[in-house]
């Protein structure tokens, strides 16, 4: 069909209505089949409350034993300041088109509000190509956003994942940053600088961002939006107080953008994460090109691999911190460490176990290079730091060594 699907209300919940007794177990899927355009108008909100999914298809083929029905075409548009679920709720929503969630025109995205009612949630976004314009929320959960072309977060992007505090009488408890995947098969990945990624989390450990982008005709991973992945708090790790740890991203990307060198987007790039808080782990597969790092790599955990190109760090690689940190690097071409590189992974913490011994693995900072079918050059001056409990003093007490 080429027709057209309009729903439009205040508010449009996938899942039970109130005052009805819900399944536990199944799964609720919706097809709507046989239109061009499904449009999804709510000038409140669109969210879910169960477990289940809408799939939008112009057109339905053959039969195909083991597959089922192959499908094709059909847009589904969902206008809406606010795009949600409602705590623990998992739904998808698929396109054979385009999928675009956008806030309604002449509306801004919904004001982030700091309740627990999408705690959890888990929320999926799949078609050819993926745009998102408006406030998505779902604390400590999880979003997937799947392509088979391009995927976009425009600036009226506001994904927020972030951790929540819930109070329990005279109790107050602290959830974690949530996790938001981006993968376009043969397409490119790009967000504006206007988007917002919030992953971050308070007396708890922080989310991730993963993007990935390796079709050789595309793959460009252009993260130009603002990434908030700080952590407050520290926690008891079995004898040592340690800090909770900061937001994580994953790049696997065959470019970092479209304009500048890979060696400025790179830097560019690290230098917006670590004004973020991102500063807990950072990964890096680049499939075009040589690089060379300067000092714009700040996390505890750090790799990075160039895999048709040579890697070059002429500055520092900092993964240093409380915890002792991990620097794994690979170039396939070759990898150099010049004259001024500085891998720091130490850290100032001893850590012991509930006696008050030392244990071994986590005191363990880890370095490791990689030179591919090159050669490895380490010049005179790289430094490589690989201690631990360097702020611990000397006496017979927890966290403190007998010299």
């Amino acid at each position: 069909g080429s027709g057209t699907l309009n729903l439009e209300a205040e508010r449009i919940d996938f899942g039970f209505g109130p005052f009805t007794q819900p399944a536990g177990v199944a799964s609720f899927d919706r097809l709507a089949l046989g239109f061009a355009n499904v449009n999804l108008k709510a000038s409140g909100q669109v969210t879910a409350n169960h477990k289940g999914s809408l799939s939008v298809y112009q057109a339905q083929g053959a039969y195909e034993t083991g597959k089922g029905y192959q499908v094709s075409g059909g847009n589904l548009n969902i206008s809406t300041p606010l795009l949600t679920g409602d705590a623990g709720s998992a739904h998808s929503y698929t396109a054979g088109g385009a999928l675009k969630v956008a806030a309604p025109a002449g509306a801004a995205p919904a004001a982030p509000v700091k309740n627990n009612d999408a705690l959890g949630a888990q929320l999926a976004l799949n078609g050819d190509s993926v745009t998102v314009a408006t406030a998505v929320v779902l604390p400590s959960g999880k979003l997937t956003i799947s392509a088979q072309h391009d995927i976009s977060l425009a600036d009226g992007a506001r994904i927020d994942m972030a951790g929540r505090k819930s109070t329990f009488f005279d109790v107050d408890k602290y959830s974690w940053g949530g996790d938001v995947t981006l993968d376009s098969r043969a397409g490119d990945i790009r967000t504006a600088s206007g988007a917002v990624i919030d992953v971050s989390a308070e007396n708890n450990r922080a989310g991730s961002l993963k993007a990935v982008a390796l079709d050789g005709a595309a793959g460009m991973v252009d993260l130009q939006g603002k990434l908030l992945g700080g952590a407050s708090g520290s926690y008891d790790a079995g004898g040592t107080v340690v800090p909770y740890k900061k937001g994580s991203v994953d790049v696997r990307a065959q470019t970092l953008g479209a304009g500048g060198t890979l060696d400025s987007q790179f830097a560019s790039l690290n230098t917006r994460l670590t004004e973020g808080g991102v500063t807990g782990g950072r990964s890096f597969q680049l499939k075009q090109g040589d690089l060379t790092i300067g000092k714009e790599i700040k996390a505890g955990e750090v790799q990075v691999s160039v895999d048709n190109g040579r890697l070059t760090v002429a500055g520092v690689i900092d993964a240093s911190g409380e915890r002792v940190g991990s620097i794994r690097l690979a170039g396939k071409h070759g990898l150099t460490l010049a004259g001024n590189a500085v891998l720091d992974a130490h850290g100032t913490l001893l850590r012991v176990d509930s006696y008050g011994k030392i244990i071994d693995s986590p005191n363990r900072a880890t370095v490791e290079l990689n030179a591919g079918e090159g050669t490895l050059d380490l010049a005179g001056g790289a430094q490589i730091d690989l201690r631990h409990g360097t702020a611990a003093v000397a006496g017979k007490g927890k966290g403190e060594h007998d010299g």
